[in-house]
């Protein structure tokens, strides 16, 4: 069996009014071809029950490229299989030939949508009872040698073994353009606690260094945006400079970032407490 398609899931998104969830679908998705663009992979997406599926032959590099995409929460490398449970049951004792040894323990986490003519539970049962008589495993639900998943749709089923963890957050520029003032990488940090918020970023950097480390942090996250570099006369009148980038770029905040005192802490945990 060949891996050939990643799951996507979301979280935040899945929990939006309809036009909204789909803006915000349409700009991961969009996110996504411009990251593997930049990396020259090619990909398909495809939609399957609010679920986004991204097909490639390149699994372990989209791998690292997805973790840094902004919006999606986790992921997995599936094989496809049918939802016959005869197949289904052929498909997973190949899978787990190589996986699991005898004497070893294992766990099926089956769920189930659409019509079928067997219940989540007794497929995972039926399941179950071969992988035991093929390898003389034993069940285990706690602490599992090997775990896999199972996902039963209408007329596919998809097999998986790991959820890899994302950047979480909602998609980059759903939700509208702040200008970042670079001086130091603190602020850089602070600008990218908004950007996982989902705020597009315009950046202004206030030397060549600043400016390097910038367009490097941008390209390390898939985001397609290039900052500025003011001139030694702009710099003289940052204010007003700042001023024409906000508007020109119709950006509604103003991002810096700088370390909170003491005293401030201690006043957000008594708040905090009150609450």
């Amino acid at each position: 069996m060949k891996q050939s398609q990643i799951l996507i899931r979301y979280g935040e998104i899945g929990l939006k009014a309809e036009y909204t969830r789909r803006q915000f679908t349409y700009h991961l998705k969009k996110n996504i071809k411009q990251a593997f663009s930049q990396e020259n992979i090619p990909l398909e997406i495809t939609m399957k029950r609010g679920r986004i599926f991204l097909h490639t032959d390149e699994i372990r590099k989209s791998i690292e490229i997805l973790k840094k995409i902004f919006g999606i929460v986790s992921f997995s490398p599936v094989w496809e299989s049918s939802p016959e449970l005869s197949k289904l049951t052929e498909d997973v004792l190949n899978l787990m030939k190589t996986r699991l040894t005898s004497q070893a323990s294992f766990a099926l986490r089956v769920r189930r949508s659409g019509t079928h003519n067997y219940t989540s539970q007794e497929a995972a049962v039926h399941i179950g009872q071969s992988v035991c008589d093929c390898f003389h495993a034993s069940v285990d639900l706690n602490r599992p040698d090997v775990e896999l998943f199972i996902e039963i749709r209408d007329e596919q089923a998809f097999l998986f073994l790991e959820k890899i963890s994302g950047s979480g957050g909602l998609p980059y520029g759903t939700q509208g353009t702040i200008c970042c003032v670079v001086k130091n990488k603190m602020d850089l940090l602070a600008s990218w606690f908004l950007m996982k918020r989902g705020c597009a970023i315009h950046f202004v950097a206030f030397d060549q260094s600043l400016y390097d480390q910038t367009k490097d942090f941008l390209k390390k996250w898939y985001v397609d945006e290039e900052p500025v570099l003011p001139s030694e006369n702009d710099k003289r009148n940052i204010h007003v400079f700042l001023q024409k980038e906000i508007k020109k770029n119709h950006c509604e905040a103003l991002c810096i970032g700088m370390s909170c005192p003491h005293d401030m802490k201690q006043l957000i945990s008594k708040i905090t407490d009150l609450q």
